[in-house]
């Protein structure tokens, strides 16, 4: 451009629509010995500026790499920051190339935490960093006659994980020199190929950005996860079951896939049908009951399978009421949810529990009329979902703020019955249902969207756990329910919980729950022991769109990024005994198996 006046200027923008993982310097050296032999030290330091583990600096150093556990050498991993450092050497580290055959020497390698990191002043042809742990370990990284800078961007096919676009800056080094608790490992930097260029192993990268790439699915996915994206949910109503799905008669709907066999009920599901009965007036007793659903005279079917969601071993039946969530871009579009039914009698706990008929009775009796104050004007849902992420809720395993807002909105619009008052101020659960309602709903925008790989249908029975995808929304995929990993409450120590139960999933398969972690600090320190190592960086792998930092909005779990990432979603879960008698017995998490996307893939010719 000349500057002239008119001059016409031409600019083009490239905006990538994948989940930045990570951003900062990412400087290495590596070491030989000897010069055709293999690299005897690889040390990395990662200066991180933003990821979803924060900030932080982590500098790592295997010395003989290749050679066995039990070799002597100087393996160590300094940080300030150890949630990062894990992270970043279970998602990044051990895919890169020179460190992938060392993946037993990095789980066994000590992560020391309370570094303190220093920079040496730069110079034109040097630079120094060093990492230190008061009275214990240093390390010191050294590069000198450094080399002119340049730029480099590698496409995901080509990049060391294959999910990640990366750029940096690189400004590779002449000599380089590690240093470990004050003793120079032995080695040089050996010339090598570089990015299209010769170059010592040794090099400095600035503004290196890792960007989980979007994969080239096709337009059908595209289009899904725009619709699921428009979806916008309101409360429109809280009609009964049977107002719902005419004729339903002696059926009662259960979470997850169908059951093959009346001998896969597991008993706390079992136990909820049993209650449902009662409560019905189908059957005289629980015996009664129990007799009348396994020889087929109370019959059993899938919620999902006709557009309602129940949680955890709950149930629903033609006398129940339920949540009518709709798209208000289109009405048409429903889902149907069960109501929250309080913290202590509720069928979603799983226990033949005597005074539950008649809390059914009251609860289904009086709530509906109650929370029609919701309905007009139709209560915006995602404005409150924002707001209790904002608040520390996942909304799955922590409802707490978004059940608060509900409760006060309700009190708002002239709510006055003293027994409503206190059973939702007792409820601190009482937003699930609605954000279960939501995210299906996002879902469903999906089901027609043919050659698409979304999931439209999430959920477990307690025996199988099963997934739709879009475009083949009349077959559940299923795999053995995985059972979930969590801390069992002191009074319940010696209970088995039951294998992944509930409708619920759907939360998380939406960007909600165990991929919202990110916003609920509390809710994952609790869970740290027992969350998958790569916990933070799951959205960004499975998800449909990109988060952002502005008002959240529905997203949808996509089964063949899923299988290009090598993972599922995580999914946060209430804990069920398994004999039915106890209850909720802790929370926990299920990993969902990533070979279960893989068939559904494969039933679907994808």
């Amino acid at each position: 451009m000349d500057g002239s006046e008119g001059a016409a200027i031409t600019v083009t923008t490239t905006i990538y629509r994948g989940a930045v993982d990570w951003t900062g310097d990412n400087p290495f050296i590596y070491l030989k010995t000897d010069p055709s032999g293999d690299y005897s030290c690889l040390a990395l330091h990662f200066r991180i500026a933003m990821s979803a583990y924060g900030t932080g600096q982590v500098m790592l150093v295997l010395e003989a790499p290749y050679r066995p556990l039990g070799h002597k050498a100087r393996r160590l991993c300094l940080t300030n920051n150890e949630p990062l450092a894990r992270y970043l050497v279970e998602e990044f580290v051990k895919h890169f190339g020179l460190f992938r055959p060392c993946a037993a020497l990095l789980d066994e390698m000590p992560i020391v935490t309370g570094a303190q990191f220093a920079s040496g002043t730069p110079e034109s042809r040097s630079h120094r960093e060093s990492a230190n742990v008061a009275g214990t370990h240093c390390i010191t990284m050294l590069w000198d006659e450094l080399q002119p800078p340049f730029m480099a961007h590698v496409p995901a096919h080509a990049s060391q994980t294959r999910v990640h676009e990366m750029f940096s800056v690189f400004r590779p080094a002449g000599r380089a020199t590690i240093e470990v608790d004050a003793e120079v490992i032995p080695g040089a930097a050996t010339e090598r190929d570089f990015f299209g260029r010769r170059a010592q192993s040794a090099a400095l990268a600035f503004s290196e950005t890792w960007v989980h790439s979007i994969s080239p699915t096709g337009g059908a996915d595209a289009t899904a996860a725009e619709r699921v994206e428009s979806v916008d949910p309101v409360l429109t109503g809280v009609p009964l079951v049977r107002e719902v799905l005419p004729g339903l008669g002696k059926v009662v709907l259960h979470a997850g896939p169908s059951y093959v066999s009346v001998d896969h009920i597991p008993r706390p599901v079992l136990n909820s049908m049993c209650v449902a009965s009662v409560f019905e007036g189908w059957a005289a007793d629980f015996v009664d009951a129990e007799h009348q659903v396994l020889t087929g005279k109370i019959g059993t079917a899938a919620a999902q399978d006709h557009g309602l969601a129940v949680p955890l071993a709950g149930v629903l039946t033609a006398s129940m009421a339920v949540l009518e969530i709709s798209d208000v871009l289109e009405p048409e579009r429903r889902v149907f949810a069960a109501l929250n039914e309080g913290q202590n009698h509720a069928t979603r706990l799983g226990r033949l529990d005597s005074w539950l008929p008649s809390h059914l009775r009251w609860l289904h009796e009086t709530l509906p009329g109650a929370l029609k104050s919701l309905c007009d004007p139709p209560l915006r849902l995602l404005p409150v979902i924002d707001a209790a992420l904002r608040e520390g809720d996942d909304c799955h395993a922590r409802t707490v703020a978004g059940s608060t807002f509900l409760t006060e909105y309700w009190r708002s619009r002239g709510g006055r019955d003293a027994s409503v008052r206190a059973f939702l101020e007792e409820s601190p659960a009482f937003a699930l249902s609605f954000w279960m309602g939501v995210a299906a709903l996002g879902a469903r925008a999906a089901i027609d969207v043919s050659g698409a790989h979304l999931v439209t249908h999430a959920g477990g029975n307690g025996h199988e756990f099963g997934i739709k995808i879009s475009g083949r929304s009349s077959a559940w995929t299923r795999c053995a329910a995985p059972v979930p990993s969590g801390r069992i409450e002191p009074a319940c120590e010696g209970a088995t919980p039951v294998g992944a139960l509930g409708d619920s999933a759907v939360i998380d398969f939406a960007g909600l729950g165990a991929q919202a972690l990110r916003r609920a600090p509390l809710l994952r320190e609790s869970l740290a022991a027992h969350l998958p190592k790569n916990i933070l960086g799951r959205p960004g792998r499975v998800l449909s769109g990109v988060e952002t930092d502005g008002p959240w909005r529905l997203r949808a779990t996509n089964a063949r990024r899923c299988v290009d990432a090598g993972t599922g979603p995580a999914v946060l879960i209430g804990m069920i005994d398994a004999a039915g008698s106890r209850g909720r017995i802790g929370g926990g998490v299920v990993d969902v198996p990533v070979s279960l996307f893989a068939r559904a893939l494969d039933n679907s010719g994808s």
